[in-house]
């Protein structure tokens, strides 16, 4: 069996070949390559969502070979390969489902006529756009954010606080508008302040067969002020877990999603709101799934690969009795790495089980821009979510690393 994954995510590839498929990769040349056993077939491209070169590169093989699924494990992709199942007559999700779970205005234009709170939001395609929405939530005392339409994760998203602030990204976009992301412009939204949660599901035939929720201990742009990101799941019996359950629920029927793994964020305001931000139909980002597969031994990957390749699926989930999270360790200035503090050290304090480290003494990093970019990760457990906060907060009290400036 073959099947086609637009996109290098280690974990899909790797589940593709322990259920036997023979694999047709296609990538981005600016992305490294992934291991050569992972892949039959590889091909890279500019651009992955350009349509058309994805397309020619796809023809031959669909005239040699039966292809039972076109995969995207990624945002970028997810049109494409929608563009690509309706072109070769491969089974599952076409373009107007597919541009509801890509295009962030699309999403929340059809969120919000379901009657689903979200935001306030609109479309920007040029300077005066933007001024207008932005001065409407100046004079609210709010403050808005602005991203691409078709952007993933937190590229490119901005807090705007002011006119000067929208100047500046303006004359950004202006530089960067034929990126892929920017293709289709952006979308400005009303900034909510609250707390920000996220739910992870698995859909089949049309029926959310697995949920589970989790929160930020910072929001997302968090990272910025070089807040540390993570997740901390939240236990099945608490009254917000089974809010959200619904909530989320109610955004995937919204949407008409038949199939798929999907990574939902919303906001619960002061007020006890549940305010919409957006969803991706792919496995989530960061140590997310990791930590999942902890508390539920739900393997998200597994689950993608399969449902995406309409594969039964049963969730075999088992809760933990232990709340399990992980906090990222931020990297908050440019330089060389003098020194990390031991994994021996972290997992002396209680419930510290793990420690990652995306890098090393000696290595050269950059300022983040993006949440997901770290040194690394610091896996926890605790009694509740309290306690499992409180160990992070103890954590980011040490000196985690030692980095001299740039020179």
């Amino acid at each position: 069996m073959y099947c086609v994954a637009l996109g290098r995510r280690p974990e899909v590839l790797g589940k593709l070949k322990e259920l036997g498929y023979s694999t047709i990769v296609i990538i981005d040349k600016s992305v490294a390559a992934p291991d050569a056993e992972l892949c039959d077939f590889i091909h890279q491209v500019d651009d992955i969502s350009d349509y058309e070169s994805v397309s020619s590169v796809l023809q031959p093989y669909f005239n040699r070979f039966t292809v039972h699924a076109v995969i995207a494990p990624g945002e970028k992709s997810i049109l494409t390969a929608a563009k690509i199942r309706e072109e070769f007559g491969i089974p599952g999700r076409g373009v107007e489902i597919s541009e509801k779970l890509r295009d962030k205005y699309c999403m929340k234009k059809s969120i919000a006529a379901k009657g689903i709170k979200t935001s306030e939001f609109t479309a920007v395609t040029n300077f005066n756009d933007g001024i207008v929405f932005l001065s409407k939530m100046l004079d609210q005392g709010k403050k808005a954010i602005v991203k691409p339409r078709i952007g993933a994760g937190t590229i490119e998203v901005k807090l705007l606080s002011d006119v000067e602030d929208w100047i500046r990204y303006f004359d950004h976009y202006l530089e960067c508008r034929n990126k892929p992301h920017f293709r289709e412009g952006m979308i400005m939204e009303e900034y909510i302040l609250g707390e920000e949660y996220h739910v992870d599901s698995v859909i089949q035939d049309n029926q959310v067969i697995f949920s589970h929720a989790g929160k930020y201990p910072h929001n997302i742009l968090g990272f910025e002020q070089h807040k540390f990101g993570g997740s901390i799941a939240l236990s099945n019996q608490s009254d917000i877990f089974k809010v959200l359950k619904a909530f989320n629920k109610n955004v995937i029927e919204s949407l008409k999603v038949e199939y798929g793994v999907t990574h939902m964020e919303c906001f619960i305001t002061k007020e006890y709101d549940i305010v919409f931000g957006e969803i991706a139909i792919r496995v989530a980002g960061s140590s997310i799934p990791e930590n999942l597969l902890k508390q539920t031994k739900v393997d998200l990957f597994d689950a993608f690969v399969r449902v995406e390749c309409f594969l039964p699926y049963i969730a075999e989930t088992e809760y933990a009795s232990n709340l399990f999270g992980f906090t990222h360790i931020p990297i908050y200035k440019e330089g060389r790495v003098k020194n990390l503090i031991k994994e021996e050290e972290l997992t002396m304090i209680e419930g510290v089980y793990k420690v990652h480290y995306n890098i090393q003494t000696g290595d050269t990093v950059g300022m983040g821009k993006l949440s997901h970019d770290k040194l690394g990760d610091v896996f926890i457990y605790g009694k509740d979510l309290e306690a499992v906060y409180q160990t992070i907060l103890q954590i980011h009290s040490m000196t985690l690393v030692q980095i001299d400036p740039a020179i």
